[in-house]
């Protein structure tokens, strides 16, 4: 057989050549092109959703205009659903056409910023996702460059974000391009042995998962030196499967591409490897109600779709699927209780605000109702919702007797920090809350992975909205809920926190339906005489007022008054400082900007700070909200009057009681 007739081979083995069927597409035929891979020509027939019929390939691209930056995802995007996902390769029954099979879905399925990210890359410019760019010479030397950050030298390694030469090059006949893809791949290959790369994150989990799931498309392609290829990727899930520990989504990340090598190669015994690290890493990961460690509400939603990606995977190599990683199901509850009115994702952790999408939310799901205002599915089962991994959600209602953006939304974390799970910060406790078609009590943010001040700022507890001891060195352990209970008249949380060994810090926040409003008893004692601050952070637009014991935000849209009823603290407003960091909000992967934060200070060993917190609509000022309160044994007793209607509640670490009514709660 010819060097060509045996590449026509090959191709047909891809289901490149002649008819291909393809999930949910119908058969079809197109016109041939002809193909250049390196010094070797041949003509195949091939499918609409690998190539454009032209006459004839190209040398170099159409004229496209430099990119230098096309807009980013404020995170990392892990692209729709599979059900809403456009194929990158067509699937057949071949072997090779297996490798097609794991090509899909997110960065590995065809993207609308292809045609941008292959021209900028053929000239010299290449983009890690929201990690920034780099300059990428013919021979790269892979080695750490300063214009990305850590996470994108590391990435630098996943090489995904080459594959717009394969995909982009195949579907114009641009030769030049496919080349280029393997090329890169090939010298990759070259200088980054496993015990010998050019960075040592190259072999990080997530960057492995992702370049085995790159170079299965590369043998889904046209690749010119396949049995070496398929030898590499061999190599790469060997070494993945021995050095695998299961940490958190980057493991299940990596535990996907071994399954997705062995799937590309044909090796079952290595399909198997990846299938039982997957199991094992979702059995860890997700809970049985659906809420995702990791500390952030982004990386759930992550968790979702790469799971739901994952699974197709699985499906379209023909492996059945582990119980563990169905979990994955129970994913879109969590999430749609964790929304906000604005459809938006809590910033809680290493995470933005993003807004949610319909591609990332199941049809006739709750996520779905939350994604689409209201508008389509069913609407989420719960106004309070205490999850597993450590996230407590609550609503005043969910369209029905208010317009839908306007109700009222807030988070209060219960898990763990940093320490424990990698995108969670030191949040014990914090409260977040919307209302009124306006965010009012703001997470800080992600920022960024880098080592510098700031980020140490972004993670601790000093940018969020829980108590913070002056001086004292604080962990994040998992606090300890010891009330969750909710009725039609409002909620009740209270948690002990032990982040300062030697001082325990007690939360109990009343959320009141009745009135639309908030009680937040802060209980510190400490081992020594010193001060503390209960944190409050808001909108980078926003002014603060502070008048005696009460504070209140102005700006457009919906604001929100603090004010003090229990022991007397000290107001200060903070904003864009740096020594030491405070008052910085970040709402997108890279951003830290000014922004107005509140802190009551106050003094230890022992003391009870008491805040009501109400929610002022469009327009209406401070004065509508007034509060008295006075301390008890065992918490507070509090008159708070929003506009004509006042209301008197008994508040304790146990149970609200209505004042002069009956028990609100046991």
């Amino acid at each position: 057989m010819t060097v060509a007739s045996n590449c026509i081979a090959q191709f047909r083995l891809l289901g490149i050549v002649g008819s291909v069927a393809v999930d949910g597409f119908r058969k079809r035929r197109t016109s041939g092109m002809r193909v250049a891979v390196g010094a070797l020509s041949i003509r195949i027939a091939a499918t609409g959703l690998l190539t454009a019929p032209v006459s004839a390939a190209p040398v170099v691209s159409a004229v496209v205009p430099l990119v230098e930056q096309i807009p980013d995802p404020s995170e990392i995007d892990p692209g729709p659903l599979p059900q809403f996902s456009e194929p990158a390769f067509p699937t057949t029954r071949s072997t090779a056409a297996k490798a097609a099979s794991q090509c899909q879905y997110g960065s590995f399925g065809t993207l609308s910023t292809d045609a941008a990210d292959a021209n900028n890359i053929m000239r010299g410019q290449a983009r890690v996702t929201q990690f920034g760019t780099f300059s990428l010479k013919k021979n790269p030397s892979w080695r750490y460059t300063s214009s990305l950050d850590r996470s994108g030298n590391a990435n630098m390694h996943a090489l995904h974000w080459a594959l717009p030469l394969l995909r982009y090059g195949l579907r114009t006949g641009n030769t030049a391009m496919v080349s280029r893809f393997y090329s890169l791949v090939f010298d990759w290959i070259k200088d980054n042995p496993p015990k010998r790369p050019r960075q040592s994150a190259a072999y990080g989990q997530i960057e492995s998962g992702f370049r085995m799931l790159s170079m299965a498309c590369a043998l889904a392609g046209p690749a010119p030196k396949r049995k070496k290829l398929k030898a590499a990727l061999k190599t790469q899930a060997t070494v993945a499967a021995k050095r695998w520990g299961n940490v958190n989504n980057v493991s299940f990340l990596q535990a996907g591409g071994i399954f997705s090598a062995g799937c590309a190669i044909g090796s079952s015994k290595i399909r198997k490897k990846g299938l039982s690290r997957m199991a094992a890493n979702s059995a860890k990961m997700i809970a049985e109600d659906g809420s995702v460690r990791e500390g952030s509400m982004i990386y759930a939603r992550n968790t979702y779709t790469w799971t739901q990606q994952q699974i197709a995977r699985i499906r379209g190599c023909g492996s059945a699927v582990p119980a563990a990683l169905l979990r994955s199901n129970a994913i879109p509850d969590f999430l749609a209780h964790g929304m906000r009115p604005d459809s938006r994702y809590e910033a809680l952790g290493d995470g933005v605000p993003s807004k949610s999408k319909v591609d990332e939310s199941p049809a006739g799901s709750s996520m779905r109702f939350m994604t689409a205002g209201g508008g389509e599915g069913a609407a989420p089962a719960n106004k309070y919702s205490s999850y597993a991994a450590g996230f407590i959600f609550g609503h005043s209602g969910f369209g029905q007797n208010r317009p839908f953006v306007d109700e009222t939304y807030y988070s209060i974390r219960s898990g763990p920090g940093h320490a424990s799970e990698y995108h969670a910060h030191s949040d014990a406790a914090a409260l977040t809350l919307a209302s009124k078609g306006s965010q009012l009590l703001f997470d800080t943010g992600q920022y960024k992975y880098a080592n510098d001040a700031a980020s140490a700022f972004v993670y601790s507890r000093a940018a969020h909205n829980n108590v913070s001891i002056d001086g004292g060195s604080a962990s994040a352990p998992r606090p300890l809920i010891v009330a969750s209970q909710s009725t039609n008249d409002g909620d009740l949380t209270s948690l002990v926190d032990g982040a300062y060994a030697g001082s325990q810090l007690q939360r109990t926040v009343w959320y009141d339906r009745v009135g639309d409003y908030f009680i937040v008893m802060d209980d510190v004692s400490m081992d020594r005489v010193g001060t503390f601050n209960v944190n409050w952070n808001f909108g980078r637009d926003r002014t603060v007022v502070v008048d005696g014991q009460s504070a209140s935000t102005n700006g457009p849209g919906a604001n929100v008054t603090i004010m003090n009823v229990g022991n007397e603290v000290n107001y200060t407003v903070g904003s864009g400082e740096r020594t030491p960091y405070r008052g910085w909000n970040s709402s997108k992967y890279g951003e830290l900007v000014p922004s107005p934060t509140l802190r009551a200070h106050a003094w230890g060993p022992s003391n009870r700070i008491v805040s009501v917190i109400v929610p002022r609509s469009t327009g209406v000022g401070p004065e509508v909200a007034s509060a008295t309160g006075t301390i008890t044994p065992t918490g507070a007793q509090v008159e708070t009057t929003i506009g004509s209607d006042t209301y008197r509640i008994e508040l304790s670490t146990a149970g609200a009681i209505r004042l002069p009514d009956e028990p609100v709660l046991p």
